[in-house]
């Protein structure tokens, strides 16, 4: 029978966190912002994978309201972007996660897709949507939600 691990148990399991008490709820463990980076031009894609390449992107770089604010924002505009997050894991074969936008993220008019994952890293992209009247992102803010369940 499937179930939901608690979330404090799995926590340890994660590297990059940044604050047990902020990323840990009921169910969800938060995920945070590591990149960002724009979509600039299109990629291939076709049926067998030999012509396969990815989008085109170039970084986008948060800047600093004031030069003594530990944390810079990263100014979006309208259109996709992709992000990369600070935590990374590797899933069990009977565990999966269930990856979905923070409550938070969709208040402020974004999102990005809802997905089920068995391993994050630093070479896996979030695609986001930004809305036509932008969004601002400050560094490790908590964009994502995990859920994991056994299996």
């Amino acid at each position: 029978m499937a179930q939901i691990l608690s979330p404090e148990l799995f926590f340890e399991k994660i590297s990059g966190t940044l604050s047990s008490k902020k990323q840990l709820s009921h169910n969800f463990i938060d995920l945070t912002i590591h990149a960002v980076f724009r979509n600039k031009a299109a990629g291939k894609l076709d049926f067998g994978g030999s012509e396969f390449s990815p989008g085109l992107t170039d970084p986008c770089f948060p800047v600093k309201n004031h030069p003594d604010e530990p944390y810079g924002w990263w100014n979006l505009h309208d259109g996709y972007y992709q992000i990369i997050y600070n935590e990374e894991f590797k899933l069990a074969k009977n565990e999966i996660a269930f990856l979905q936008p923070h409550p938070r993220l969709l208040s402020a008019g974004s999102f990005h897709p809802s997905l089920l994952v068995n391993e994050l890293n630093r070479s896996f992209h979030m695609l986001l949507h930004v809305p036509k009247h932008g969004i601002q992102l400050k560094e490790n803010a908590r964009i994502s939600q995990i859920l994991v369940i056994d299996f």
